[in-house]
């Protein structure tokens, strides 16, 4: 039986025409709709906006962000060798819960600066935030896997 479908399988291999290969078009398809339609100009004001207020009910907007209030920051902190972190700490007194914020890029770009608003952010809402810098991953470096994780347990225990 397990002959009788391989043979099958093989015969039937090869006999089908090849798959269509489709190309994306060049460049942006003109769509005569739109090329027609009338400019508009933007709104004046949000506030005429109401169906973003349904869609998005509580948005906030970046001008609505009240001004960090940050008791101490602290820039370029060494937690190790080579190894830096960035602190803010509330205005009221602690202790307070932590936050480490550790910085995107796959591990191998970014810096602890790029999180200096959120972090300022924790803040002003009683967090005490560190932002730290881990070795990136760099072929030409021996900064491997998983010495990232580790930068990053080290400055928690620092912390």
């Amino acid at each position: 039986m397990r002959l009788w479908l391989t043979a099958l399988c093989l015969l039937g291999c090869g006999t089908a025409d090849p798959p269509e290969v489709v190309r994306a078009a060049p460049g942006p398809i003109p769509d005569p709709a739109v090329e027609s339609a009338p400019a508009m100009d933007p709104p004046s004001d949000h506030e005429q906006e109401p169906e973003i207020e349904r869609t998005w009910p509580g948005r906030v907007e970046a001008c609505d962000l009240p001004t960090p209030r940050v008791g101490a920051l602290r820039e370029g902190l060494r937690y190790a060798p080579g190894r830096h972190l960035d602190l803010a700490l509330p205005t009221s007194e602690g202790p307070h819960p932590w936050v480490v914020l550790i910085h995107g890029g796959g591990w191998s770009a970014g810096e602890r600066g790029h999180l200096r608003r959120e972090m300022e952010m924790l803040a002003t809402l009683g967090f005490a935030a560190a932002s730290v810098d881990y070795r990136l991953l760099d072929a030409g470096r021996p900064n491997r896997w998983p010495v990232q994780v580790a930068d990053v347990r080290c400055a928690v225990r620092y912390l």
